[in-house]
């Protein structure tokens, strides 16, 4: 049997089994386990057991994607369009703070921030967020996925602009990102021949 330490009064990470393996989560990122772990405290059930929840379908991915950054969804999940919808309602479940208040345009911001830090002859030059414009970039799959959108016109417009950046930068976003964007972008927004 193996024993897990339990945390430290001020760290965030507890040790929740889902199914039967045990994670460490940390539960400001992924705040659905902290608002259980109150209710179970505050309702006097006892806590000297591991909390159990049932078996969550991609929670692996799900929390090594918060923990390390939301980038790390790409590498692990298949590429197809369904798997991404069930990632991102899960972690819309969770009450994963994906989006952290950004709209079209910071995402597109944080995009751009990547850009810097590669120049022509593909040599490293600090002050370049590649890891920002990675997980800036499943932000505006989310943003696709479940956002809420204003107008049709503009934002489907600043989404192709988002979506052109992405794919035309092959040195920051690999294949797999590249393609699951524009797919979302297109299945999101009617596309015109223009």
């Amino acid at each position: 049997m193996m024993t897990t330490k339990q945390p430290e009064e001020d760290s965030p990470n507890v040790q929740i089994r889902i199914g039967d393996v045990e994670y460490s989560i940390d539960v400001t990122k992924i705040p659905y386990f902290n608002a259980c772990l109150r209710f179970e405290q505050s309702s006097g059930q006892d806590s000297a057991d591991l909390p159990t929840y049932p078996e969550m379908p991609f929670f692996d991915v799900i929390n090594a994607g918060v923990k390390h950054g939301f980038r790390r969804f790409f590498r692990s999940i298949p590429v197809q369009l369904d798997d991404d919808r069930f990632l991102c309602k899960k972690l819309y479940f969770l009450c994963v703070g994906v989006l952290s208040g950004r709209n079209m345009q910071s995402i597109m911001r944080d995009l751009r921030s990547g850009k810097s830090e590669w120049n022509m002859d593909e040599t490293y030059r600090p002050g370049g967020t590649r890891n920002l414009a990675r997980d800036s970039v499943f932000r505006l799959l989310y943003q696709f996925m479940l956002g809420d959108f204003k107008s049709d016109v503009s934002d489907s417009n600043m989404a192709y602009n988002a979506v052109l950046f992405v794919a035309s930068h092959r040195e920051i976003f690999k294949y797999k990102t590249r393609n699951m964007v524009r797919a979302a972008e297109e299945e999101r927004f009617d596309m015109s021949e223009k």
